[in-house]
């Protein structure tokens, strides 16, 4: 839980943009705002965006964004609970795995971007790598309110929304 913590703290003060920054907003995935668990009162709880980390295919030199929701009474539950809400894993044009500098990268409107670099990872005898997030690419969410239209009547619905905020320097600031 700490560690959790620690990130969502991180990714609070990542929000700040530095002279010469600019930042491109790419919506990710809608999900319920609410999760109704198969225990305790039942009652429907509100979800929220717990982790996200970057996913490569090291042989395709592709990547993507998984994004890992929960609700607030999900570990005094476990599985008693339901499963909770399910993670979205999303693969966005211009997300990509370098294969020679070992990084995903983000590529868009002529700028590069990096946004993972892989570290080795070993647990006992198994080696592994994992995609240590740089900073420059950040998930956020909120909840939204949007109209739908069936073709009679508008009717309200809520979204939690996620997006990939990918900070890039501007050409004055080089």
């Amino acid at each position: 839980m700490v560690t959790k913590l620690v990130s969502q703290l991180v990714l609070l003060g990542a929000v700040t943009l530095l002279p010469g920054q600019a930042i491109t907003r790419v919506k990710l995935d809608s999900t319920a705002p609410e999760y109704r668990p198969t225990a305790g009162s039942e009652m429907a709880e509100p979800v929220s965006m717990e982790d996200y980390y970057f996913q490569v295919n090291q042989e395709t030199g592709r990547a993507r964004v998984v994004v890992e929701y929960m609700y607030p009474d999900q570990p005094a539950f476990g599985l008693n609970g339901g499963r909770g809400p399910l993670p979205s894993l999303k693969q966005i044009p211009g997300l990509k795995y370098d294969a020679e500098s070992k990084e995903v990268v983000y590529d868009a409107n002529g700028k590069r971007t990096v946004c993972a670099k892989l570290q080795p990872k070993r647990v006992l005898f198994w080696k592994s790598f994992y995609a240590a997030p740089t900073g420059s690419c950040t998930v956020s969410s909120s909840v939204v309110e949007k109209r739908k239209d069936n073709g009679w009547e508008i009717s309200r619905v809520r979204t939690l929304d996620t997006y990939l905020e990918v900070r890039q320097e501007t050409p004055a600031a080089r």
